[in-house]
């Protein structure tokens, strides 16, 4: 990341997955894609048993309530998220969280530590996780570039470059991407 020359001098909000080299660098805030946290929830779902209540599906239906909330907000311009139903979502999120600590406290095998460690992310850093819930210009993941723009010819708001220039430096998504490397570039 350093080589690209991009994250060193970038001060806005970075929406990444939750790897830890991202937190080394001195940004105004991280957003931690609720995509990637819903596909490693879906991971987890996967293994519990049939027709049994699962933390990890509740964890994840709270987070995609939590996009629509939002998404219905930014349609209504000016819009706000309804505190209430957001609250009770941030809830259930970090409800199902803790649940998922508990059970997986023992840590016993690989896969039951890998969910014990994501278990532990979601509340840890739920401020991260949730902050496009307050901040409606951060993007809530950056998936979206690999289901709509596979070959790199997207416009710039949809790789996390705001077509707005004045915005160009609020919000940047997966850097080392080299559809982003190409799209800094071209925009600088």
């Amino acid at each position: 990341m350093d080589a690209m020359g991009v994250l060193p001098g970038f001060a806005g909000i970075s929406v990444h997955d939750a790897r830890a080299p991202y937190d080394t660098y001195a940004v105004s805030g991280h957003q931690l894609c609720c995509a990637h946290a819903a596909r490693e929830l879906r991971a987890v779902a996967g293994q519990a048993p049939a027709g049994q209540w699962c933390r990890a599906t509740r964890a994840a239906g709270a987070l995609a309530a939590m996009q629509r909330l939002v998404a219905d907000a930014i349609g209504q311009r000016p819009g706000a998220v309804e505190p209430g139903a957001l609250a009770i979502q941030a809830r259930a999120y970090r409800s199902a969280a803790l649940i998922g600590i508990k059970e997986t406290a023992a840590r016993s095998g690989k896969l039951t530590k890998k969910h014990n460690a994501l278990a532990r992310r979601l509340p840890g850093r739920q401020d991260d996780y949730l902050r496009f819930t307050l901040d409606f210009r951060v993007p809530a993941g950056n998936n979206e570039i690999r289901t709509r723009h596979p070959h790199g010819k997207a416009p710039a708001e949809s790789v996390g470059m705001p077509a707005d220039p004045d915005r160009r430096e609020t919000v940047l998504r997966h850097p080392q991407l080299p559809v982003h490397r190409q799209i800094i570039q071209n925009s600088g």
